[in-house]
């Protein structure tokens, strides 16, 4: 039986390794320059956007929606900042959208709901919970039957984290469902470099999730859902 020299198997061996250590360094390279572009385009983003002020131009045919986030806990700061922006411009209707985890019989909007219900009510604010919705795709569907349910000039002020609200704003772009004013409105405050780096890599994934065939995409959005 004919076997490989040492030195030959060493050099394959070699060879091998500077061709692995060239893909990592690439992965890393790349993966480096993904994260700084994400915190770049955000950062540029946010900063660009106008004070909801001077956007709201008729809160009688506004609705504030806000965004579910990982829990009701995590998401309850960014409901109650929903009802103060309802409040400051005088608007009657928050929707809270998403949430809904049909597999686990839980619903995250209506449990948000339940608990700001009595604010709700003493401000003269009706909120909306959904029931159906679950990640960004199917939030977008629901606030498109939502918004045709309440007329097509409904302006709407979305409620969410700047990442997340940049990512709906690059989703919607060429939707005619939203061809009413959308207003941005990020509540979460300034972050450090590591909340900024952990927050990016999240949102790369999302990204890179929406290229997932449809049934793996479930899948990975059951198992990351909490």
């Amino acid at each position: 039986m004919q076997t490989t020299p040492p030195d030959r198997r060493k050099g394959r061996a070699k060879r091998t390794l500077g061709w692995a250590t060239r893909v990592v360094l690439l992965l890393t390279v790349v993966s480096c320059l993904a994260i700084a572009g994400m915190i770049a385009c955000v950062t540029i983003w946010r900063a660009n956007l106008a004070d909801i002020r001077t956007q709201v131009t008729d809160p009688n045919s506004s609705v504030v929606v806000v965004f579910f986030n990982d829990d009701v806990a995590a998401t309850l700061p960014r409901a109650e900042a929903g009802l103060a922006v309802a409040e400051q411009l005088g608007i009657e209707t928050v929707f809270l959208v998403g949430g809904a985890r049909q597999w686990r019989n839980q619903f995250g909007s209506v449990a948000l709901a339940n608990l700001l219900s009595d604010r709700a009510l003493a401000a003269g604010i009706d909120l909306v919970a959904d029931r159906l919705s679950y990640d960004t795709i199917s939030n977008l569907d629901r606030i498109a039957e939502f918004h045709l349910e309440r007329g097509p000039d409904t302006a709407m002020v979305f409620i969410s984290d700047d990442y997340h609200l940049l990512r709906i704003a690059i989703l919607i772009r060429d939707d005619r469902r939203f061809a009413a004013p959308i207003v941005f409105a990020p509540n979460n405050g300034p972050r450090g470099p590591a909340a900024h780096l952990e927050r990016a890599i999240w949102e790369i994934g999302a990204w890179m999730s929406l290229a997932m065939p449809e049934r793996i995409r479930q899948r990975w959005l059951r198992a990351t859902r909490r």
